[in-house]
């Protein structure tokens, strides 16, 4: 509860301040749910997926 307290009150701080809130470290879905919960729209780590190389990356998501 008091983690979850504590992302709320600083997504509300960045949008108050006209920041984005990004997320570091998401591992779980239940994780990722509950930035969701707290209005954190963006997000990265290990549950989106692992770092690659450059060439790996443009791969797979700049094909044409």
């Amino acid at each position: 509860p008091v983690s979850q307290m504590m992302v709320q009150d600083l997504v509300k701080l960045c949008d108050k301040c006209g920041m984005l809130c990004i997320a570091e470290g998401v591992e779980t879905k239940p994780q990722a749910e509950a930035l969701l919960r707290a209005g954190c729209r963006y997000a990265q780590g290990f549950y989106y997926g692992r770092p690659m190389p450059v060439e790996e990356f443009e791969q797979k998501y700049f094909q044409n």
